[in-house]
């Protein structure tokens, strides 16, 4: 590829991410690690059983994620395209409860976008690996998740206080939600992109033998499990102990926003341009230690 094409792959998934970080995955943010479980709480009364579903399906996405990367190989198509058509999917599956708020509509649409948020993480990372150079790769990146951080700090405190005020708005705040998915549906299929290349005797979970190839790789995983399991498990934690009463907390929507959303999504926005010039500068392993010792700490 010549460089002025490439040139024009770089501006192009720039300029459009910029506008999904914005009118998408921005809004997007706000659901899976705030407000998906703490609705169920007030505005559905979920049981303990359900909300543990809704606790774990951030999780699901992340370990399905192979399984996704399996359907790109097997079906030839852009990533940035099949990107899209699970956002597409998630909007579709939010139809049922906008018609009519239920239960089960809110937990499968719910689900999905959650599915959505995590489970695509590796083709997106496809479609910057591809368009983005690899010596700025990290800069860009950060760049338009300023704009994603900012605008999520933003909704969710405009959404605390909205459904502080009253939860009859849980309705409103999930046709936003459908609006986002199709907007960055329609962001994701302008980005070029390419399939990836089919592999025979490709299966999901297959790159899980690079780990007995490669003992670094190995142990950065495991330190990278432990820490992520411990940081995920915290995320829907932070929500129940903030909402429950018998924790002593029985803080309001608008409070629990911004305790586990608007400051959390603030302090990225200061520091997020930081860390990408740190990825494209230092030795990753270093930079992976670094965070999960900040993980630790913030667990503390």
């Amino acid at each position: 590829m010549s460089q002025g094409a490439q040139s024009e792959r770089q501006k192009s998934t720039y300029f459009y991410e910029r506008w999904r970080a914005g009118g998408g995955s921005g809004i997007l943010e706000t659901f899976s690690g705030t407000f998906f479980l703490l609705i169920a709480i007030e505005y559905f009364q979920a049981s303990t059983a359900l909300q543990s579903v809704i606790a774990a399906a951030h999780a699901v996405g992340l370990l399905l994620s192979p399984v996704v990367i399996y359907a790109a190989r097997y079906l030839e198509m852009q990533v940035s395209r099949l990107t899209a058509i699970l956002h597409l999917v998630g909007a579709a599956a939010l139809i049922p409860f906008l018609l009519e708020p239920f239960l089960f509509g809110y937990l499968l649409g719910g689900m999905l976008i959650s599915f959505v948020v995590t489970g695509t993480i590796p083709l997106l990372t496809q479609v910057y690996q591809q368009n983005y150079p690899s010596a700025k790769r990290g800069a860009l990146f950060g760049s338009s998740n300023r704009i994603k951080v900012i605008v999520a700090a933003v909704f969710a405190a405009a959404v605390g206080k909205a459904l502080s005020d009253e939860m009859s708005q849980v309705p409103g705040y999930m046709f936003i939600l459908f609006l986002s998915l199709l907007f960055s549906a329609y962001c994701l299929f302008r980005m070029p992109s390419e399939p990836l290349e089919p592999e025979p005797g490709y299966y999901p979970y297959k790159s899980l033998g690079l780990l007995w190839q490669n003992r670094d790789f190995l142990w950065l995983i495991i330190v990278w499990m432990f820490m992520g399991f411990g940081n995920l498990m915290m995320v829907p934690l932070r929500v129940i102990v903030l909402v429950d009463s018998k924790y002593g907390f029985e803080y309001t929507p608008g409070i629990v926003a911004l305790l586990t959303a608007v400051i959390p999504q603030v302090v990225i926005f200061l520091f997020n341009g930081m860390w990408g010039k740190l990825f494209d500068r230092i030795n990753f392993f270093l930079l992976r230690f670094i965070l999960n010792c900040l993980f630790a700490l913030s667990i503390l």
